[in-house]
């Protein structure tokens, strides 16, 4: 397994991927997804990035973070296949997209979920989120009524 950044090469598979995650597995189906249709342009770099976790040529894991301005960013579609879960994927993920949010300047990652979705808030309480006061309109899905942020040291 290694952690890659998005290549577009993987757009189509990433997509499907995610899709199949949300909508068959978890049943959170007919979001807008307006990210998902050009993911390069949309997590451009320096200030946002995406990455893949990949076994061979198959992803397993993605993750991403938006740039928000004011030394906050927003962590944005973390996913692992149900294969792999509980094997350091989501971690490695994770650590990686922390340190480049490190590097960039950022202070505070926001991540939002909703209350239903207890093991992907157990993972970011894990690894030192805590709830934030207010769910931010701009940043947050429209059906996510929790917000989680994250200080960077």
């Amino acid at each position: 397994m290694k952690i890659s950044k998005f290549d577009p090469k993987y757009q189509e598979q990433t997509k499907k991927f995610l899709l199949d995650v949300w909508e068959n597995e978890f049943d959170y189906g007919g979001l807008p997804r307006p990210d998902l249709d050009d993911i390069a342009s949309y997590y451009n770099p320096p200030q946002s990035g995406f990455w893949l976790a990949l076994d061979q040529d198959d992803i397993i894991g993605t993750i991403g973070l938006k740039d928000q301005g004011a030394d906050i960013c927003h962590l944005k579609r973390m996913a692992v296949a149900k294969d792999y879960r509980q094997q350091g994927v989501g971690t490695q993920l994770f650590n990686t997209l922390k340190e480049f949010a490190r590097k960039q300047g950022h202070k505070t990652i926001l991540a939002g979920m909703v209350p239903e979705n207890t093991t992907a808030i157990n993972f970011y309480k894990k690894h030192g989120f805590t709830e934030n006061d207010f769910v931010p309109e701009e940043i947050i899905a429209v059906h996510d009524s929790i917000c989680l942020k994250y200080s960077i040291n």
